[in-house]
């Protein structure tokens, strides 16, 4: 299934080049950052090359061998990215943008501005409340926001959001959660890959940034305690640095490609799909718990600790294993199928108009989209969702005046 991957992938770059009809200088990057690429790169990334520098060909984990059962995992995301790879090629020349006229773009943000505004108050209120921030779910979505909000006018050079950028990054930090650091950090190095030219002087910034990234994810992957930020304690930079050159911080999750194999065995046993509870679970999620304290929680996480026998530790499969939970195979091709569509008409609308915004809200979606994968909880990937579409719509509000 592997090979069949690596086919599909080669095949739609060539297509891409053949096909799409884009300018012989921007083909390569145009290429590069379209969906099924992306996630090409982080399944070869997290799914194969990382199972095999982390785990080294011994798949024990909590005190059980997944060997046996990894091909499943592997049989699940090769279903699922080659209906969206398909998807996309056939989509693309398909999909019709309409150019809108007369809008002017701006990026001037002053104090009274509601776009400021806005991202003072809530990263005010959230140092007010950081000892139970992560118990409160209302003040978490206001919080991540404010990821796209940051993102967009740190790339668009506005020095207080620089200000803004360095504190969200020390409370996420301090938090320990690195949802927020991939979604913040990866559509602006994209970003500044496809604005510049390689090796030009401005995109040194782009190693920068990269380093800086991963530096944040060694610090949260292996000092953090579990739901409860990060243990100073365990920080020495003897294992500090230990702990990068071997990749570990990035890579120590990659349990989740083990888990999903034996998940999909099991459940296929003792599990029942989850068809259409999936929403009432996603809906019941958004409820603040005052209102419903009885709240229909997805069962996949019980499943889950019964096939790794603990619930301690933070277990969990990858998407693609929480879409084979909800409908089966069928499950995977339909979620295969509306990301490949929605990403590909985002897509499209960037390359049609070549503006920022188009180009930043496109990477942030499939920057969401790829992460939701390390994680295949489907409620609380929602949720993040969410939170990033309201924080795209205001900055959209500020930088579109019709």
């Amino acid at each position: 299934m592997i090979y069949i991957l690596a086919l599909s992938i080669i095949i739609f770059i060539i297509a891409s080049l053949k096909f799409l009809k884009f300018p012989i200088k921007a083909a390569f990057k145009n290429t590069i950052i379209s969906p099924s690429v992306l996630t090409w790169i982080f399944i070869f990334i997290y799914c194969i090359l990382s199972v095999q520098i982390f785990w080294i060909d011994d798949f024990w984990y909590l005190e059980k061998n997944y060997e046996h059962t990894l091909h499943k995992t592997y049989e699940v995301l090769s279903l699922f990215f080659l209906i969206f790879f398909l998807t996309e090629l056939i989509a693309y020349p398909l999909i019709k943008i309409e150019k809108t006229k007369n809008i002017l773009l701006t990026n001037h943000v002053n104090f009274f501005n509601f776009v400021n505004i806005y991202t003072l108050l809530v990263l005010t209120t959230f140092i007010i409340f950081l000892p139970n921030s992560n118990q409160i779910g209302i003040l978490n979505f206001f919080f991540n926001t404010l990821i796209p909000i940051i993102g967009f006018y740190v790339i668009n050079k506005n020095k207080k959001f620089y200000i803004y950028f360095f504190i969200y990054i020390l409370l996420s930090v301090f938090i320990g959660f690195r949802f927020r650091l991939a979604v913040l950090f990866i559509p602006i190095i994209i970003f500044i890959f496809m604005r510049n030219k390689i090796l030009s002087t401005k995109f040194f910034s782009l190693v920068i940034f990269s380093f800086l990234f991963l530096t944040l994810l060694v610090l949260v992957g292996n000092f953090r305690q579990y739901n409860d930020g990060l243990n100073f304690e365990l920080f020495t930079f003897e294992n500090f640095f230990s702990l990068y050159s071997y990749s570990n911080g990035i890579f120590n999750d990659t349990s989740t490609v083990l888990v999903t194999g034996a998940f999909i065995e099991e459940f296929d046993q003792i599990g029942k799909y989850a068809y259409f509870s999936q929403i009432k679970y996603v809906i019941e999620f958004f409820v603040p718990s005052f209102l419903l304290e009885k709240k229909s929680y997805s069962p996949i996480l019980s499943y889950v600790y019964s096939v790794v026998g603990t619930d301690i530790g933070g277990s969990a499969v990858m998407g693609f294993g929480e879409y084979y939970h909800t409908a089966g195979f069928y499950g995977v091709a339909i979620f295969a199928l509306f990301y490949s569509l929605y990403f590909t008409y985002s897509y499209k609308k960037f390359i049609q108009t070549n503006i920022n915004f188009y180009l930043f809200s496109y990477l942030s979606f499939v920057t969401w989209f790829i992460n939701s994968l390390t994680r295949g909880y489907l409620p609380q990937n929602i949720f993040d969702l969410v939170a990033l579409c309201f924080g795209l719509y205001i900055v959209k509000y500020q930088y579109f005046k019709k």
